[in-house]
């Protein structure tokens, strides 16, 4: 739109006065742009509740039926996951991430049930394919920086005591 104001002007003789006002056109069309979403909420007010009623809302079974973990194992891996680089906004960017839970909510659920379309993930969680797609990955790029402290073979000790 600015391109097109300026090319419009620029095009004609314009007076000095009729180019200051298309220069200071675009400026404040520039600020307004910059500003676009900056009242927008990051998640609409039923996103943030199905988030919540999931996470907090219903029983023990059916969170453990939907995300194959209690919620104490849960909580536990948010907490090992929280600090990972993934789940940080660029630098200069005004965007804010989802919360780790919801994140990892996202991914469990996929990972957790079987043919789990991202159209069901779409509708179950309120939010967009895309969104879907970069909650799993992220969630994968901080279990795997985790795996080589975090995962191991059980020992004999451990073997024996779940057998």
């Amino acid at each position: 739109m600015r391109w097109l104001l300026l090319k419009k002007v620029l095009k004609k003789k314009a007076s000095a006065a009729e180019k200051g006002r298309a220069l200071s056109d675009c400026a404040r069309l520039e600020r307004v742009e910059g500003r676009r979403y900056i009242h927008r909420g990051l998640y609409s007010a039923a996103d943030q509740s199905n988030f919540e009623y999931l996470l907090h809302g219903d029983d023990g079974a059916s969170f453990r039926a939907n995300f194959r973990t209690s919620r104490g194992a849960f909580h536990e891996l948010a907490r090992l996951i929280s600090g990972h680089g993934a789940f940080q906004s660029p630098p200069g960017s005004r965007k804010v991430q989802a919360p780790v839970e919801y994140q990892l909510m996202v991914f469990l659920h996929y990972i957790g049930t079987k043919g789990t379309t991202t159209q069901q993930m779409k509708s179950m969680f309120r939010c967009a394919y895309g969104t879907v797609w970069n909650y799993i990955w992220r969630v994968c790029a901080a279990f795997e920086s985790l795996s080589a402290s975090t995962i191991s073979w059980p020992g004999r000790a451990e073997k024996a005591s779940n057998s």
